[in-house]
């Protein structure tokens, strides 16, 4: 069973169909694309349990990038590779307790005997 959010099919359903519209060697048959988007969208979700506000962009990037770079019907590993590094978030050191920090490592050296 598959438990993909919406977000996550609508954009596999959407980058799928744009690809197939190109025609490439090795496209599966149009009765099968909806096996396929299933395929798809599972493999996704299972290595990539993002979140549609950081990884549904990420998504449409990727398709674009790929859809420029191929002539031939990709696979969903091939997706991954072109999917943009997801943002960091900013590191704020003001709010770092500088004391606990320190206690924190004290703790650390004498737990490793250093």
């Amino acid at each position: 069973m598959n438990n993909a959010p919406a977000w996550l099919n609508n954009a596999i359903v959407k980058g799928l169909q744009d690809l197939f519209l190109l025609q490439l060697d090795r496209a599966p048959a149009a009765d099968n694309l909806e096996l396929v988007v299933e395929r798809w969208v599972f493999i996704l979700w299972q290595n990539n349990k993002g979140m549609e506000k950081t990884d549904k962009a990420r998504i449409e990037r990727a398709f674009i990038k790929l859809s420029a770079n191929i002539d031939r019907w990709p696979t969903p590993h091939q997706l991954m590779q072109y999917m943009p590094r997801k943002k960091q978030p900013e590191y704020d050191d003001s709010v770092i307790n500088k004391a606990d920090a320190r206690k924190a490592f004290a703790q650390l050296r004498k737990e490793m005997n250093l």
